[in-house]
């Protein structure tokens, strides 16, 4: 019934016969060994008279469900509530209605009704046949099939476990049931945590809404707790654990169970609401209600019980003496939260005015659990123990309310005592660290520069020496003869080099040959404009880049590979902008160091040799064209996968060579060849299988002449022999660098006209334009690409707006538009080539 539907937050504990009951309902409706249509027929035999049966959960088949509706057509001519949820009905018999007349709760949640091509419809007409139906549960999709069914089924009171308004248009309630409304706030309980005021607010303005689905509540069946009203032999009787929403029928009317003239519950509660006033939201304090509206609550609450009372029997002393004393203990926590109110009538609940309302509560929740105990035995003990339950749960939420906030004030008064000044202690002690580090490091670089500058003034002098004794001429400098001058990079800035001048060794030579080199001007290098005085206080300071070995700077080359790739994968997860492989090396050396004199140290070590090295090293040389945004970072993949296809080909040759040799042997000779020569025979098979005829032809000339000079310097010394035929065999790290040169060169030269292009933009040359200026740059080498198009660029190369694509991203997503423009000229050179020939 629709009280109790109301009232979900607690339910009656159950009686030693309840749970006698409950247990064997249980055993009977989970029996595996039974079917349906057995335990139907072992109900009937223990119950005939029964009004509630259970099918939940049987997967009951069309066919089965139809028989089982049948079955109860005959037997259970009283049946009331049906529960068909979890089964596998897809449709409803016509006759639904004339089956079961007296039915009013049925539940068909979690079937398979498919409500498509009028099958909504023509369940509703099929429902409108029962002429009790009440309460309906049902899945359904969407809130307009939920309004059809309301529409087709004006007599339904309950939808899905949600009480419907009593003032729908169509609606027929039973006559001798109440209202929802003073369902709602008489039948409610006191510790119900919804306040008067907002539930009476709720109902004078009509916004209960229905739900779709709804959980089932399970209602405290009122024909089982009276110790003296009649019960009924429902031990086998085959009932839902949860069962379904109850409705108000002339055997659940609270009405009649509190003997309440419904008439006088609503003139209380009507003058109980209009002096209510519904607080204003925002913050907590406004939510609570005043005091005075409070206590009118109050007071309507205890009228209430004194009605309820007054029309039974006659009162007796005792009953007198109880509703004077209530009276007298409302009245005096009343005056006592009124002294505690305060004055400025603002609502600031303190902590005592909050206990005097509990304490109020409590005492009529007290009062009302012993009426209830009049009207209900079983229901009056439950709602006792519920504020027994109810009490301890409030004390033990207080105590660790207090504990928790002893511990919070106590806690900053131990740590901000002790913190701050630990705190204090352990940065002055880092600081102190660091500052010692760096001026040991300091010291330690202006030593190394004193002896490096004391060192070429000896060798100075010494080369002055040995051209006097050499040449007879010459004058011997009595002074120190000033040392040569390199000018280093200014720490401050460790992005860039306008300028670097080197001291190199010549091999050629034994002797140390001090010479400067031409300024080389770094095209990414923004011009910075030092007036005359700036020049002037600057003192020219000795400093000698370092010299890295060629390991030393291919290891360094793969560590900011491999930084590079785990920052791009990381700047899209947290939403960083790309960068530069000039930008990146400088971010790696100062991940790595941190102090600036190292970066700049490191920095120019790395350009020296990269430079140096680039003409015989192809690792070198494609860093240095990554540094100068000359090359994208895609070519680094086909080297890789140039790598990986050399030694598969050199597999694949010795397979089918010797195709008797086992796989440990094959793979051998491979590492003998990588390790060391290759070849004649093998060079060409790989060049022949791995190139196209054109640059398979260029490449052999290229790696002939590098084996020709090869042997060339390992015959020198050798007495030559006459029949000896001469060989082409080569190392194999040669022969790879002369493919990864041919690789890079033909890189270069594809992406060339592209790299002016982009540098037309690229006004800072730093490697990096906007969207507008790719959007430029595409539309110059791509004039008839859409728009639609543009815009998938735009947001693939900077999909979090950060305005910035570099020149490799750039590269990497016009390569096909590249590559046809270089296909088109290629093309149109060659006639042109023709022509010329035929004329001359």
């Amino acid at each position: 019934m629709e009280a109790q539907e109301l009232q979900t937050s607690y339910v009656a504990p159950k009686t030693p016969i309840d749970k006698e009951e409950t247990s064997s309902t249980t055993s009977s409706g989970n029996s595996a060994a039974m079917t349906a249509m057995e335990e139907l027929q072992q109900l009937c035999d223990a119950d005939p008279d029964a009004e509630r049966v259970s099918l939940r959960g049987r997967h009951l088949s069309q066919e089965e469900a139809e028989q089982a509706l049948t079955f109860l057509q005959e037997h259970f001519p009283r049946l009331r509530h049906l529960d068909l949820r979890d089964n596998d009905l897809h449709e409803l018999p016509q006759d639904f209605g004339a089956r079961l007349p007296k039915l009013v709760a049925l539940n068909l949640s979690n079937n398979n009704f498919r409500f498509r091509m009028g099958a909504l419809r023509t369940l509703g007409d099929t429902l409108q046949h029962c002429p009790c139906l009440k309460s309906l549960s049902l899945s359904l999709s969407s809130p307009a099939e939920e309004q059809v069914l309301l529409s087709m089924l004006p007599r339904l009171r309950i939808l899905n476990g949600t009480p419907l308004p009593s003032t729908r248009s169509g609606s027929q309630g039973n006559p001798a049931s109440p209202t929802l409304e003073e369902l709602q706030q008489y039948c409610a309980s006191p510790l119900a945590k919804v306040p008067f005021s907002s539930s009476i607010a709720q109902i004078q303005h009509k916004s209960m809404e229905v739900r779709t689905s709804h959980p089932e509540v399970e209602p405290v069946d009122s024909s089982k707790r009276g110790v003296s009203g009649p019960r009924r032999n429902v031990k086998n009787s085959v009932r839902p654990t949860e069962q379904p929403a109850s409705i108000s029928d002339e055997r659940t009317d609270w009405c009649k169970l509190l003997k309440v003239n419904r008439s006088q519950v609503s003139k209380s509660l009507k003058g109980t609401a209009t002096s209510a006033q519904t607080p204003p939201s925002g913050s907590i304090s406004s939510a609570v209600v005043p005091t005075e509206t409070f206590l009118q609550q109050l007071k309507a609450v205890v009228k209430a019980f004194h009605e309820c009372d007054s029309l039974g029997q006659a009162n007796s002393s005792s009953k007198a003496k109880l509703f004077a004393q209530l009276d007298r203990h409302v009245d005096m926590l009343a005056h006592q939260l009124k002294r505690q109110e305060p004055e400025d009538g603002k609502i600031e609940l303190s902590e005592a005015m909050l206990q005097t309302r509990w304490s109020l509560l409590e005492v009529c929740a007290m009062f009302g659990s012993q009426k209830v105990a009049q009207a209900d035995a079983g229901l009056g003990n439950g709602f006792g123990m519920l504020l027994a339950m109810q009490k301890q749960l409030r004390a033990a939420t207080q105590a660790q309310q207090r504990s928790a906030q002893a511990q919070i004030q106590a806690q900053p008064a131990t740590t901000e005592g002790a913190t701050p000044a630990q705190n204090q202690q352990q940065l002055k002690l880092l600081l102190d660290v660091a500052e010692g580090l760096e001026s040991d490091l300091v010291a330690v670089q202006s030593q190394l520069e004193q002896e490096t500058a004391r060192r070429e003034l000896v060798e100075q002098e010494n080369l002055e020496l040995k051209r006097v004794r050499s040449g007879g001429k010459g004058l011997l400098k009595s002074g120190p003869s000033k040392s040569t001058v390199v000018q280093s990079a200014s720490s401050s800035t460790t992005a860039t080099q306008p300028q670097r001048r080197f001291r190199r060794y010549n091999s050629e030579h034994n002797g140390l040959v001090s010479s400067t080199s031409d300024p080389i001007e770094d095209p990414q290098a923004p011009e910075v404009q030092t007036d005359s005085s700036t020049q002037a206080a600057a003192a020219k300071v000795t400093v000698s880049v370092r010299n890295l070995s060629l390991k030393q700077l291919v290891d360094l080359i793969n560590c900011v590979y491999e930084s590079k790739a785990k920052y791009d994968a990381r700047a899209i997860t947290a939403g960083a902008p790309r960068e530069t492989m000039e930008q990146h090396l400088y971010t790696y050396l100062n991940t790595r160091f941190g102090l600036p004199k190292l970066i700049v140290d490191y920095a120019s070590a790395v350009w020296k040799a990269a430079e140096h090295f680039a003409r015989r090293e192809n690792d070198a040389a494609v860093f240095v064209a990554l540094l100068r945004n000359r090359l994208d970072e895609g070519f680094l993949e086909i080297k890789k996968k140039l790598q990986s296809a050399l030694v598969e080909l050199l597999r694949a040759f010795f397979s089918a060579k010797y195709p008797v040799k086992q796989g440990k042997a094959i793979a051998a000779l491979v590492q003998s060849r990588t390790d060391g020569l290759l070849h004649e025979e093998e060079w060409r098979n790989l060049l022949t299988y791995l190139y196209e005829p054109q640059d398979s032809a260029t490449l052999m000339r290229l790696v002939q002449q590098k084996a020709d000079k090869y042997q060339a310097a390992q015959v020198q010394g050798k007495k030559h022999q006459p029949n000896e035929k001469p060989s082409l065999s080569l190392p194999f790290i040669d022969f790879e660098q002369v493919l990864y040169g041919y690789q890079l060169q033909g890189r270069l030269d594809l992406l060339e006209g592209f790299r002016r292009a982009f540098e037309e933009l690229d006004t800072e040359r730093v490697g990096v334009i906007n969207r507008p200026r790719f959007v430029t740059l595409t539309r110059r080498l791509a004039p008839t690409k859409s728009e639609s198009a543009m815009a998938m660029l735009l947001e693939t190369l900077d999909p979090l707006n950060h305005d910035v694509i570099t020149f490799s991203d750039a590269a990497n997503a016009l390569l096909p538009d590249i590559r046809h423009i270089s296909t088109k000229a290629n093309s149109n050179s060659a006639p042109q080539a023709k022509t010329r020939k035929k004329t001359t």
